[in-house]
């Protein structure tokens, strides 16, 4: 059997900026394969409005390397090389070469050949995937730039406008009779609760829920967000009076979850309890037995996890877990060490430093697709040492988000000495959970606590605590 042709299209989701639509590649691509004297059968393989990031996670290019493997394919013609993507990581390229290479497949272009069995080809293949892959971070950084423009002239980033809000010829305007029912829910949101307006007004507690976050609440009263995180007047009209921001806001934090009851389950919503042996999370559930009680358990939520079976009971968690808070918290000592410890400054100065370290980490990233461009260094090299560049550009994020979560937790008002989590009603205690305990992994009859703070005097963030109740 002949080996076919391929013929790839593709336009990414910047596909207004790119010279070929869809359309326009399928016109010229089987002139660029006559042109090369290429055989039939043709095969197209098209993306369209799919991001060239990712290389194999395109439907296509999985397509395409499937018959590639299957010796199908023999040469594959685009209208350019960016067409084949423009990856974020070098390491897609890497592969898609590979598979090239291994299989004797040839590209082609309206440009030229570029043959990668030899090494001015596949320099200059390498090359093309560089600068691809410099040029979406210019684009990136371009669509930032724009956004942070945006919001510094108050103008709307885009996506759905809340109601009252619509769109008319380019400008935003206010519907009058939206505008009124909004304003109803809004005021009485200032003395009631949000489990109270959603049964007033037949609401969902969802809907009611967005009503009052503080971006939905400054956009209410005509406010924008600028890049600087201070709020700004916007372009178009608020529809209530800034003080109602704060009334709301504290009705709302003062006002118990979950529709003025307490949760069934400690832990539910949370996002911190985790299975040890696939990650996912643990959730909580009930089964009606035959006697008409129910049984309350938590239960690892993948459906492919070999623990999906094994059940902890619901009352057996809870009261390991609030045992092990209460315990955190009569070392109050240890707590207001480490509090002090990184409540002077340093914590907001090393990040500060390392937003420094990140830049400079970047630019010498930049540097290097700079030197391989201009020949000043070969691929391999530049490779090995972008690697590294990268690995320290991992720890710095990791180190960032870390401080980010303390500064955070130090921003908890904790339970004084005398006050025990038991006294506190339920949000208070999820709410103290929450600040206290970063993860819990559900391990065989055990329950690993990974904690915001340090649990003894050599500074130990995690402890472990078994369950002696049977596993159901």
């Amino acid at each position: 059997m002949n080996k076919a042709t391929a013929l790839l299209a593709r336009v990414s989701t910047e596909g207004q900026r790119d010279r070929h639509t869809i359309e326009s590649q399928k016109r010229v691509l089987p002139g660029i394969a006559g042109a090369w004297k290429l055989p039939e059968p043709y095969r197209w393989y098209v993306d369209d409005g799919i991001s060239g990031a990712r290389m194999m996670e395109r439907p296509a290019m999985q397509r395409l390397a499937a018959d590639i493997k299957a010796g199908d394919i023999h040469a594959i013609v685009m209208v350019d090389q960016d067409r084949l993507g423009r990856p974020d990581d070098l390491g897609d390229w890497q592969q898609v070469k590979n598979l090239f290479k291994t299989h004797g497949v040839r590209l082609y272009s309206a440009s030229g050949e570029i043959d990668l069995a030899s090494i001015d080809g596949e320099f200059t293949a390498d090359l093309h995937a560089i600068l691809g892959r410099r040029e979406r971070q210019k684009i990136r950084e371009r669509a930032e730039r724009g956004r942070e423009r945006a919001r510094d002239e108050g103008r709307w980033l885009g996506g759905r406008l809340p109601a009252p809000y619509h769109i008319a010829d380019g400008h935003i305007i206010v519907d009058e009779l939206e505008k009124r029912r909004v304003l109803r829910v809004l005021d009485y949101l200032r003395g009631h609760s949000r489990a109270e307006a959603s049964r007033r007004f037949r609401m969902g507690q969802g809907t009611v829920r967005k009503m009052v976050m503080p971006q939905r609440l400054w956009t209410y009263a005509g406010f924008q967000k600028s890049s600087n995180d201070e709020y700004i007047p916007a372009v178009w009209p608020g529809i209530m009076q800034k003080e109602w921001i704060d009334q709301i806001l504290q009705q709302a934090t003062s006002s118990p979850a979950y529709g003025g009851n307490p949760p069934k389950f400690l832990l539910t919503g949370l996002g911190i309890f985790r299975c040890s042996i696939c990650g996912h999370s643990i959730g909580s559930h009930t089964d009606k037995r035959g006697n008409g009680t129910r049984k309350a358990y938590y239960r690892c939520n993948n459906r492919a996890c070999q623990r999906r079976r094994s059940v902890v009971p619901m009352h057996r968690v809870d009261a390991l877990v609030l045992d092990a808070c209460q315990s955190v918290l009569d070392r109050m000592d240890i707590i207001r060490k480490w509090a002090d410890k990184n409540n002077n400054g340093e914590a907001a100065a090393r990040l500060d430093e390392l937003g420094m370290e990140r830049k400079r980490v970047s630019e010498s990233i930049n540097r290097l697709v700079t030197a391989i461009s201009e020949g000043v260094i070969t691929f391999t090299d530049a490779r090995r040492q972008r690697d590294k560049l990268q690995i320290s550009m991992n720890a710095i994020v990791q180190e960032i988000e870390s401080i980010k979560a303390t500064l955070k937790t130090l921003e908890f008002d904790f339970p004084v000495d005398d006050i025990s989590i038991n006294d506190l009603d339920a949000l208070g205690q999820r709410t103290t959970i929450s600040a206290l305990v970063k993860t819990i992994s559900h391990e065989p009859e055990a329950l690993h606590f990974k904690w915001r703070v340090p649990v003894d005097a050599n500074g130990c963030y995690t402890d472990t605590i078994a369950i002696h109740a049977d596993i159901v």
